[in-house]
């Protein structure tokens, strides 16, 4: 992914870029203890006493995919940001 946006251009600095790349790591350590919350507290044996294990299983293994995903998409736009600020610094130098 690209992003075509560039610091300056509308007024916004690179400092503004840097805000925003702190808070999709805040964002991807929220997403991290939800899933960790998400399979201790919710997707365990207790909570699935009325259906075969595998049901549980199933619950597990779709849910890590998704978490893997966001974990994913969030990374993917963390490094598009990345990108802008060195191509600009390198423009600058």
């Amino acid at each position: 992914m690209k992003l075509s946006a560039k610091p300056n251009l509308n007024g916004n600095t690179e400092e503004d870029f840097h805000n925003v790349y702190v808070l999709l790591n805040l964002a991807l350590d929220a997403v991290n203890k939800a899933h960790i919350a998400l399979r201790t507290d919710i997707l365990n044996g207790r909570n699935y006493q009325h259906t075969d294990e595998s049901v549980m299983v199933d619950d597990r293994n779709n849910t890590y995919k998704l978490f893997h995903q966001m974990h994913d998409n969030i990374g993917i736009i963390k490094s598009a940001i990345v990108d802008t600020l060195l191509e600009e610094e390198l423009k600058n130098d």
